[in-house]
């Protein structure tokens, strides 16, 4: 089980990119989707979105 902060900080991202979706985004989207998918990422985009948003979040409030 996914802890709720971690849900909602995802839904905001979420909400913040969709403010910037375009045409061209939206073919990017489909074409990246789809070699993810090829190369077995069966969620596509979906769980590679997840994951990159769960290490920028973990990364950003420490120092290195």
């Amino acid at each position: 089980s996914v802890h709720v902060g971690i849900l909602k900080n995802y839904q905001e991202s979420q909400d913040f990119w969709k403010k910037y979706d375009t045409f061209l985004d939206e073919g990017f989207y489909f074409l990246y989707d789809n070699f993810l998918k090829t190369n077995n990422q069966k969620d596509g985009m979906d769980s590679y979105s997840k994951f990159i948003d769960l290490m920028v979040n973990y990364y950003k409030d420490r120092e290195f």
